[in-house]
């Protein structure tokens, strides 16, 4: 492939400043949404967003719900399935992509990131991840997998297909890394080569804008450009000759040196040579009609190269610093952006993205006052009611000594009349409306306490539990759809890196965790066992732990009339059952029945069988031999046999005529007489 994109450093960086204009006009209202949804997380909300009295308390139940619904089952990890696409003959079991995958993921710490991801989207509504390859590391020529988690705040993305998923639609997107100037300028210096290179005047002109809503401390820093792009690019559909032309297959079995310079092409382009047709690049196509063509000279053939030509997409990826592009290159996945989101809901009025945060921030306001008041008066009931003073003066020394709470009072002098003010609300109305704004917290995004399990009381089942969950996963449908289309999106992300990874490390021997994530374990790359290209399928979701429960109560009830029936299910309740997967191992191994001892004298015996078998088949063939290597010399002795005794038949005749007597037997008679005997 060629690793090198047509646009020149002028053309990228004039093209980077563009989209990144245009993202910030279109973004507005999302990037007010990620700073306001991240402040209410945090509790660091902004008076001036919000209605709250400046002296509001803050009871923040709204964190503990969305970390629970982003850690639940509806947002939990999907399965995926990766099935290769191969012909008739490629060996699917031998396949090693599913180990590859898990290698990169167990290597590159995706969980971890994806988990961070997950709960971005549903504190804001955009998540993100970015999937490279490490080339610090000393070990690995090709690179370790490295997957990092990007804040909301950080990404830009083409805005052209609002309402849509960004993954599906945009032709450009990147992140950026927040460096000290001091850092980024050392960083600089060392990707360019040039070591007086001096700091641009206050960097990029966008930074102040991302830096927005963080910590006024780090506004000083710069920012490090990741930017990741497409471009159309021609490739020609051509025919493998060896499938559609049989005199040119038939030539390149009976010439070696013809046999020798189509594989020479195929490894130089990196195609195999059993495909029944090739995606080539326009120098790839170049060089294979070069190759036919010496082909035709050297054994007088006529063949010409078969293809037809489109446009794809071809993705970039480049890195910019202080105004230069420190590197550009191809991208080492040809199918998607390295950099994939997650999305929640999508606003069509105010074109945004939000996510639970939104919903729940009215019902938290209307908490905080609550309680606020709640609070206030307790404060004052703690020192018997409020009051006031009648002709306020300097001296409040009698006053505060009669009084719990000093800091509440007013000054006056020692003569001043002192009035109660009685309670004027009731502390149950609070309370009350406390208790409704809490029930209503979980429900304003459309799922009920016992979902988070806050009021789950003895009564609950697990099959009341298990429909609690699907009908939360109902209600969170945008939620659970965007992140099963970014894990399809992800695992092809994964299987193009580690075939960029086999392509430099042929037959590397690379780790993986076994299921229960605590045994390593090893496989070997090999890039004969990589299939031609992969279908993948995402479980939509995966089985509750109280689905689980429910099946091992089935498997159970059903075990002893399967066992009548003459069938074995406790693999299956092995399987079901909530423990570790050694101890699940060594459990299946004690269940396995032990084969019966074998007598020693019946297996010499046997032996001995088999082996005057073998002895007897031996004799058998060499006398069928035998007879076929002498059948044309008995078939001469034969012939002789019969022509000696027609003579004597005719002399008997010629004698039994001169005595008188008649006798009728013929030529054809001796002849099957003489075969019969």
């Amino acid at each position: 492939m060629v690793d090198k994109t047509k646009m020149t450093d002028e053309d990228i960086l004039a093209d980077l400043n563009k989209n990144l204009e245009r993202f910030f006009v279109s973004t507005n209202n999302q990037r007010k949404e990620i700073r306001q949804s991240f402040s209410y997380m945090n509790n660091h909300i902004r008076q001036e967003e919000t209605n709250l009295k400046t002296d509001s308390a803050n009871i923040s139940l709204l964190p503990a719900i969305v970390r629970g619904v982003a850690c639940s089952e509806v947002l939990e990890e999907r399965s995926i399935r990766i099935i290769p696409n191969d012909n008739e003959e490629y060996d699917i079991d031998a396949d090693i992509m599913d180990d590859a995958v898990t290698y990169a993921q167990y290597a590159g710490l995706w969980k971890n990131n994806y988990d961070i991801a997950k709960r971005n989207t549903a504190i804001c509504g955009l998540g993100a991840t970015v999937t490279n390859l490490d080339m610090t590391k000393k070990i690995a020529v090709s690179g370790i997998p490295k997957c990092r988690s990007i804040h909301s705040s950080l990404v830009f993305y083409d805005t052209s297909g609002n309402g849509k998923e960004i993954n599906d639609t945009a032709n450009w997107c990147g992140y950026v890394d927040i460096m000290s100037n001091e850092d980024l300028i050392e960083y600089v210096k060392e990707k360019t080569g040039d070591k007086d290179f001096t700091s641009q005047a206050g960097g990029s002109e966008f930074n102040n804008r991302f830096l927005e809503g963080f910590s006024k401390e780090i506004y000083d820093a710069d920012l490090l450009y990741h930017y990741f792009y497409r471009e159309n690019e021609p490739v020609h559909d051509t025919e493998n000759p060896l499938f559609s032309n049989d005199e040119f297959k038939q030539l390149i079995s009976q010439d070696d040196i013809a046999t020798e310079l189509l594989s020479g092409w195929t490894d130089s382009a990196n195609v195999r040579l059993d495909a029944s047709y090739w995606v080539l690049e326009p120098k790839q196509y170049r060089e294979l009609k070069d190759t036919v063509k010496a082909i035709n000279e050297l054994s007088g053939g006529d063949y010409e190269c078969k293809s037809s030509k489109r446009m794809i997409k071809a993705y970039y990826k480049c890195e910019v610093g202080l105004g230069v592009i420190l590197s550009k290159s191809r991208s080492f996945s040809q199918n998607e952006f390295p950099l994939q989101f997650i999305t929640g809901y999508y606003d069509e009025e105010y074109g945004s993205f939000y996510g639970l945060v939104r919903p729940l921030s009215f019902v938290q306001d209307a908490l905080d006052d609550v309680m606020s008041n709640l609070l206030d008066y307790a404060d004052t009931a703690a020192h018997g009611g409020a009051v006031y003073a009648q002709g306020a003066a300097d001296d409040i020394k009698t006053l505060k000594k009669s009084q719990a709470n000093k800091d509440k009072l007013t000054p006056i002098s020692a003569s001043t009349t002192i009035t109660s003010k009685q309670l004027a609300s009731s502390p149950q109305v609070l309370l009350e409306t406390a208790r409704l704004l809490i029930e209503l917290m979980p429900r304003a995004i459309g799922v009920g306490q016992e979902f988070l399990g806050v009021m789950t009381s003895g009564d609950m089942t697990d099959s009341l539990f298990g429909r609690i969950i699907r009908q939360s996963f109902a209600v969170l449908e945008d939620f659970t759809a965007n992140s099963a289309n970014y894990c399809q999106r992800q695992g092809q992300v994964f299987i193009d890196l580690m075939e960029s990874v086999a392509k430099v490390e042929d037959g590397r021997l690379l780790p993986i965790l076994s299921p229960n994530h605590t045994e390593q374990d090893y496989f070997q790359l090999s890039r004969q066992n990589i299939a031609r290209s992969y279908a993948l399928k995402v479980v939509e979701r995966p089985v509750s732990l109280d689905e689980k429960k429910e099946t091992l109560k089935m498997l159970v009830q059903l075990y002893p009339q399967m066992q009548q029936s003459g069938k074995d299910i406790s693999p299956a309740i092995i399987d079901a059952l909530p423990m570790d997967y050694t101890e699940r191992e060594k459990l299946s191994k004690l269940t396995t029945p032990t084969p019966p001892a074998v007598n020693p004298d019946e297996v010499a015996m046997m032996k001995a069988n088999t082996r005057l078998i073998n002895a007897q088949a031996a004799q058998l063939e060499s006398a069928a031999q035998e007879n076929q290597s002498t059948m044309p010399l008995n078939a001469d002795k034969m012939q002789s046999e019969i022509d000696k005794n027609l003579a004597s038949a005719a002399k008997s005749s010629a004698d039994a005529q001169a005595k008188g007597k008649e006798t009728t037997l013929k030529e054809d008679d001796l002849k099957i007489k003489y075969m019969n005997k």
